[in-house]
């Protein structure tokens, strides 16, 4: 990619900004019901982009974009259904502007969106605190799976249980919230960003609830390396959410709601794994038709979910699900991402882990097509592969500071 000097940066971090962080929020879904639009003018704007600064695009997005587009032909013309065709455009559109971007606009979005999603967490540890205090919801609407959502004043959710609410901030729910904060998370690890600051967006994301945050923070704690002084933050970090929670008596709530959810049940399973049997599902559909690995089982399972729902059992959230309902022609890139997080640990080591445990938020939450998640995917494996960086914080160099460009 050949780029001139001098070229406005704000408009592809904005462009960043939007394309991760709020577009998958079910607000712009509510505002807006037809989200492809929101791809239509990024695409407009980076073609004017591309061509006011005479950019030229590298080999790599042009041959991934066109394997992309043929592949999804064959689903399109199998079905005799065209939005097959389009239905790559988020993920296709995340890769031009990742492409366009340099580590200068990474940077700053990077930075832009920790700050963001300080504010966000502030936000839902208040609503967390209302909800427990006994304030109801103010105002409620349907997320565009039909879920209803509700806003308890600082921040949403759609997990209510009497006074107790798993916050989930903007996002359809607390596990969108949890898995945009470690994705943060991961990219200031890849880019040298504070340490301290990182760990402190983690610990505050078990606002949560979510168990695969838990998963996370586990092997990226391993990924790290640790020196005297941040053994000595961790340990303090610790021991003041032990003190708060003991004091509060919010202890009970993280043993029952988190904790408990690790707990083997009768039947041999975890009492949180809500994974398996719709894996399961997708498994024995693809058996009674195989042509679903190439071309997905059922246009309906993508595009009209109420009516698959009523024809076959729930099979959606789990890694088999973009192969049942995309087919492999469309959902390739989807798994080559989980390809190259398991390769991260022999390419980079220890610090692969890191990469690795991104992979497995992507096993659990397996929307790479989709808005928001196409861009924060692309831009995983570009910082990791694309740019040959040494990930993993610097220790002593001027990155480790935040802001440093």
């Amino acid at each position: 990619m050949e780029r001139e000097k001098g070229h406005n940066s704000k408009v592809l971090v904005f462009l960043l900004l939007f394309n991760s962080l709020l577009v998958i929020s079910p607000l712009f879904s509510w505002l807006l019901p037809f989200s492809e639009v929101y791809a239509v003018v990024t695409f407009v704007i980076l073609v004017f982009y591309l061509i006011f600064f005479n950019i030229k695009l590298n080999i790599r997005y042009l041959l991934v974009a066109f394997v992309l587009i043929f592949g999804s032909l064959v689903p399109s013309l199998y079905w005799l259904e065209l939005r097959y065709f389009f239905y790559p455009s988020f993920f296709l559109v995340a890769l031009l502007l990742v492409t366009i971007c340099g580590r200068n606009e990474i940077a700053k979005f990077v930075d832009l969106s920790t700050n963001i999603i300080l504010l966000l967490l502030a936000a839902s540890v208040v609503g967390f605190i209302l909800a427990k205090l006994g304030f109801d919801y103010t105002l409620k609407f349907k997320n565009p799976d039909g879920r209803w959502n509700y806003l308890y004043y600082t921040t949403l959710t759609n997990y209510v249980r009497g006074d107790f609410i798993r916050p989930s901030a903007i996002f359809d729910e607390p596990g969108t919230f949890s898995f945009v904060i470690c994705l943060t998370a991961f990219f200031r690890f890849c880019l040298g960003r504070d340490f301290k600051l990182t760990w402190i967006i983690l610990f505050l994301g078990f606002i949560t609830f979510s168990l695969a945050h838990l998963i996370f923070c586990t092997i990226f704690l391993f990924a790290e390396r640790f020196n005297a002084k941040r053994i000595s933050f961790f340990l303090g970090l610790l021991l003041s959410a032990f003190l708060i929670f003991t004091f509060t008596g919010f202890s009970s709530t993280i043993s029952d709601k988190l904790l408990g959810r690790l707990e083997i049940t009768e039947e041999g399973t975890v009492k949180g794994d809500n994974r398996t049997v719709l894996m399961g599902n997708a498994l024995s559909e693809i058996e009674k038709k195989n042509e679903a690995v190439l071309v997905g089982l059922d246009p309906d399972c993508l595009f009209n979910v109420p009516v698959c729902k009523e024809e076959y059992p729930l099979m959606g959230a789990n890694p088999v699900t973009p192969l049942v309902f995309q087919g492999l022609f469309v959902s390739w890139p989807y798994y080559l991402l989980i390809i190259l997080s398991c390769l991260s640990l022999f390419v980079h080591g220890r610090s692969g882990l890191a990469f690795f445990a991104v992979g497995l938020l992507f096993l659990q939450r397996p929307y790479l097509m989709l808005a928001g998640y196409s861009l924060l995917g692309v831009l995983a494996v570009q910082l990791v592969y694309a740019n040959k960086l040494k990930i993993g914080y610097s220790g002593h160099s001027s990155h480790s500071s935040e802001g440093a460009r």
